[in-house]
């Protein structure tokens, strides 16, 4: 019984930790939000420029899913032109979007900062 226990949760894992490509829809972006948040601040850049609003979309699409437990202290709020929003929490290279977890190539404010 042990035993399918343990094939049971190893066979879930796996099928809850890979697999899942993130797609972000990059059309119809009306701004990034980048917003720092700690306890005593909240520091927010917006990001309008369509050319670096598609690198962005297009490095946050790269990601590789991946099981990660982290505290966010970055979000990514997407505004799109119909006024709809897609949150991103953020910590370093890992990223949540919808639930799941990813890895990015690199950290997100390098990703932001290069841009």
């Amino acid at each position: 019984m042990k035993y399918l226990i343990t094939i049971i949760c190893i066979l879930t894992i796996h099928a809850l930790g890979c697999h899942d490509d993130l797609t972000i829809n990059s059309n119809n972006i009306k701004a990034i939000k980048f917003i720092l948040s700690t306890d005593n601040k909240v520091i927010s850049k917006s990001i309008s420029d369509s050319n670096r609003i598609q690198q962005i979309i297009a490095e946050l699409n790269s990601a590789q899913r991946e099981l990660a437990i982290f505290k966010a202290i970055y979000r990514l709020e997407i505004v799109y032109t119909d006024g709809k929003e897609q949150f991103v929490l953020c910590n370093g290279n890992r990223i949540k979007v919808n639930g799941l977890t990813y890895i990015l190539n690199k950290s997100i404010t390098q990703i932001i900062d290069e841009l």
